[in-house]
């Protein structure tokens, strides 16, 4: 396990290793993390289901360039704090990593992700889904608004999950969002030295951004970054059918959403590759 993983008890609950005084990598650079003092009071205030919907909607975005907008994005946390950057477990250098390169010329996307990072562990599996679903209900009773009915829930654009806890929570909103609001949950991860046999994933998709054990017999496909010149039929743990990600293959005339091949548990190993 990377060393910059803090362990969690199964509820969640972050339990930091070395101490109390630093449960974030970022933390002794807290005060240039941007509205996160803001954040701060208005969990301390947060007394009531809209209060929470109300956090939750402000540190959640639906869609980019990439992702079609009725697709809901929630980081657990930064690029920059990826418990897997620069390490054997991501398929891309550190230098290659896109969401990184947003945090450095974004200079709004390194707080905001670390801000959704503090929420994250701030809130039960419960009262976030319920926060999601009153968010999707409230865009489906408004169909004329503009904004899209949701589909699905994507967790870490950037990041990854960092411990059990993160997991076993993602798993938990997936089976509620499911229940509640038809509402699919997926994610991508090269967290492959979590013990994924012993951890809940039959609520959401996993896409395995590397091949290592015990995260790829566990994953519902590959999910693998090749450079062009490199033939996908020779990479080993590609299934016969894999697909190229057909954003990827029609230079993003089909987004993801509107594609759900990573959405679904049942579609072929997907390959995109590397710029």
């Amino acid at each position: 396990m990377p060393s910059s993983v803090p362990e969690s008890d199964i509820s969640g609950r972050r339990i930091d290793t070395v101490g109390t005084d630093q449960p974030y990598s970022w933390w002794d650079e807290r005060e240039s993390v941007d509205g996160l003092r803001q954040l701060q009071h208005e969990i301390v205030r947060a007394d009531s289901l809209e209060a929470w919907t109300a956090l939750v909607r402000d540190h959640l975005s639906w869609g980019n360039t990439k992702i079609a907008s009725h697709v809901a994005i929630f980081n657990m946390n930064a690029a920059s704090d990826c418990p897997n950057l620069g390490t054997e477990f991501c398929q891309v250098d550190a230098s290659e990593c896109y969401a990184t390169t947003t945090e450095d010329w974004n200079k709004w996307a390194l707080p905001a992700r670390r801000r959704q990072e503090y929420l994250w562990d701030h809130l039960d599996a419960h009262t976030f889904a319920r926060a999601i679903a009153s968010l999707v209900k409230t865009r489906r009773a408004h169909p004329n608004s503009g904004d899209p009915a949701a589909t699905a829930l994507r967790f870490n654009q950037a990041g990854d999950v960092r411990h059990r806890g993160d997991v076993i929570k993602a798993n938990q909103i997936g089976t509620l969002l499911a229940e509640w609001v038809d509402v699919e949950t997926y994610l991508y991860t090269a967290s492959s030295w979590l013990n994924w046999h012993q951890l809940p994933t039959d609520s959401m998709t996993i896409n395995a951004s590397n091949a290592q054990e015990p995260l790829a017999s566990v994953a519902d496909r590959q999910y693998t970054a090749l450079d062009p010149d490199v033939d996908p039929e020779s990479v080993p743990h590609l299934s016969d059918d894999a697909r190229q990600c057909p954003y990827d293959a029609t230079d993003g005339a089909h987004q993801c959403g509107d594609c759900v091949m990573c959405i679904t548990d049942d579609a072929p190993d997907i390959y995109i590759e590397t710029h």
